[in-house]
């Protein structure tokens, strides 16, 4: 058995004998059931988890819209996004049960750009380190918006990024970079877009595919 398969199925054990959240409940006395509440005795668990569900997606705030323009104005991300966490505080058994969806359900942004770039009151908290290991296992989408910069220092910023994850943890990364993150471009360059991995600095074109300058 390799190393990998081996760190595999000690995940798949860890996870398999890790107690749900009815088990929790009943386990632990000072926990309320809430059972004179309908939402928990009248209603089947999947439409209480679809409910749960609508109310934890991200809706865009309309008292938060970004400027049109402003950097991270674009299709899509025309305001700031809000996500109804307070219904995590409501009760116990509500927060077992939530706990870990607004992660799951939503996208995670990080913003691989200068500081200015970033809009007001976000920040890249995927990348600071203080997101638990159980919380970084529960997030399932991120779009990365970043400059040819950020994706060059892959040993400080990408590489970073990518050996933060566990194994099997994200199951979609986006990617974005626009015309304007083009190193050149940034300089008032209206320069093609070139991207060699294998370059030490900054790409162009030109100095692409050898002497020929091919992509």
């Amino acid at each position: 058995m390799g190393p990998r398969t081996y760190i595999r199925n000690r995940r798949a054990l860890h996870h398999a004998s890790k107690p749900t959240a009815i088990d929790k409940i009943t386990t632990r006395p000072y926990i309320n059931p809430q059972l004179a509440s309908p939402l928990f005795t009248l209603l089947p668990a999947e439409l209480r988890t679809e409910i749960f569900h609508y109310a934890l997606l991200a809706t865009p705030d309309p008292s938060k819209p970004y400027s049109k323009h402003s950097y991270w104005y674009r299709p899509g991300y025309t305001h700031a996004r809000a996500i109804a966490v307070n219904l995590l505080l409501s009760c116990r058994r509500v927060y077992l049960e939530t706990v870990f969806l607004p992660l799951q359900l939503n996208e995670h942004v990080i913003w691989g750009v200068e500081r200015s770039r970033i809009p007001p009151g976000a920040s890249n908290y995927l990348l600071n380190g203080r997101m638990k290991c159980r919380q970084r296992n529960a997030v399932r989408d991120v779009h990365i918006f970043c400059s040819q910069s950020w994706l060059e220092d892959w040993k400080d910023q990408w590489l970073g990024f990518s050996k933060s994850w566990p194994e099997g943890c994200m199951q979609r990364l986006r990617i974005t970079v626009r015309h304007t993150d083009w190193w050149y471009n940034l300089l008032g360059e209206n320069s093609p877009l070139a991207l060699d991995p294998k370059r030490k600095g900054r790409a162009r074109v030109g100095g692409l595919g050898g002497k020929g300058g091919g992509v």
